[in-house]
């Protein structure tokens, strides 16, 4: 049944609200981490937790926050990646040329994030990007399939397989020797310093984290893939009609925790496999259930999303979210240059000099001052700054941007 344009202005809605709120997690992820994103040299390594009480935030953060936003993120990605594909296909366009070009355009702009934040995720999303294209036409089931045997960490495994002395620890010796160096250079006054290093062997790193033992990129994938599941099946259109679709949702993402809490304290708790097996072992045991864990946990923020947002109360609060949400690229990229601003030495250079609690109550502000950024913009215009520029680029014609 195709969606009427109500259904569809509503799932959109609801897709805005839950992309803003997943960048609330991230803001406050980055903010904690102080835009640093890496290892911390010796003698750095509590660089953001002064004092007891940045412990119970930054701990507070691991269980709830941190690993779980970015999986909603990258969610979210591979539904609009759906979306897209349906709106420009029922328009007659090709897709495939148009999707291509766009991820040409978001690697652009992802580099030169790159030279501010060497954490950036728009240069990841866009290499991943292109491979998504060759699965927009396979069938459901193979998505699942597919998505699942990643986040079982088939391609550690196969990575274990070609070299078995490749460990995490050799990754790392690779990264670690060159960080006293980039503290030293994010602490100092120049930005050309921090962009080159940023370039250079910040994308090294990123590259090996990302397609490493680590493997944060082809988890990355696999949350392409099940969002663009999601899109194929509706997920989200007639959300009203779904609470017992969402309720049952909710109680198996419980489930599901519980049960890989209780299988890791027997593995490692009881066997303690890690103190037995070698590190590849070990990892290849414990990162797959990590990893789950925080897929289980995300899934259960999103049937917990939808079932309050069915909620008038609930409803008007997360539609708050939708601006940011509508203005994803340009918050997300604004999010980086004013930390970083904050935080490296060709700013305010606060970076070791406040705790996690400071930074966090950073965040905070941060992300309501850009909430009614968002909804003022949106209200003058028809996209975002950096919105309006990658759709230019992409249609490759100067778009409208004021609302009429």
């Amino acid at each position: 049944m195709t969606p009427t344009p109500t259904q569809t202005s509503s799932r959109i809605e609801l897709v805005d609200a839950l992309r803003g709120f997943a960048l609330l997690g991230i803001i406050i992820v980055h903010f904690i981490e102080q835009f640093y994103a890496g290892p911390p040299p010796p003698g750095h390594e509590q660089y953001s937790t002064l004092y007891p009480v940045d412990h119970v935030v930054d701990g507070i953060t691991n269980i709830l926050i941190r690993g779980k936003f970015f999986m909603l993120f990258s969610f979210l990605f591979g539904l609009s990646f759906s979306l897209q594909m349906v709106r420009t296909e029922g328009a007659g366009m090709d897709f495939r040329l148009r999707f291509a070009w766009r991820m040409v355009i978001l690697m652009a702009i992802g580099l030169f994030h790159s030279m501010l934040y060497r954490g950036d995720i728009l240069t990841i999303y866009a290499m991943l990007g292109l491979p998504l294209l060759f699965f927009k036409n396979i069938p459901t089931r193979w998505l699942i399939l597919a998505a699942g045997l990643i986040m079982l960490g088939l391609p550690r495994i196969i990575l274990m397989a070609i070299d078995p002395s490749h460990t995490m620890d050799s990754e790392m010796s690779l990264i670690t020797p060159h960080e006293p160096s980039y503290w030293a250079t994010v602490s100092g006054p120049s930005f050309f310093a921090v962009a080159w290093q940023n370039l250079t062997h910040g994308l090294n790193s990123k590259m090996i984290f990302q397609f490493g033992m680590a493997s944060r990129g082809f988890q990355t994938f696999a949350l392409f893939l099940l969002g663009l599941y999601a899109g194929k099946i509706h997920f989200f259109e007639q959300h009203q009609d779904k609470a017992g679709l969402y309720r049952k949702g909710l109680f198996w993402s419980l489930g599901i925790i519980a049960g890989l809490i209780s299988i890791s304290a027997i593995i490692f708790g009881v066997f303690k496999l890690h103190e037995k097996a070698s590190p590849n072992i070990a990892m290849a045991v414990g990162m797959p259930l990590y990893d789950l864990f925080n897929l289980a946990q995300t899934a259960l923020y999103i049937f917990a999303f939808l079932l309050l947002f069915r909620r008038d109360w609930w409803q008007r609060q997360f539609l708050k979210l939708a601006p940011i949400g509508r203005m994803a690229l340009t918050t997300y990229v604004s999010q980086s240059v004013i930390g970083v601003i904050l935080y490296f030495g060709f700013g305010f250079g606060l970076l070791g000099k406040i705790g996690a609690t400071a930074s966090v109550a950073i965040a905070l502000c941060l992300f309501v001052a850009q909430r009614y950024f968002c909804r003022w913009w949106l209200s003058q215009y028809q996209y975002g700054p950096l919105e309006w520029l990658w759709r230019s680029a992409t249609l490759l014609r100067w778009q409208s941007m004021k609302k009429v």
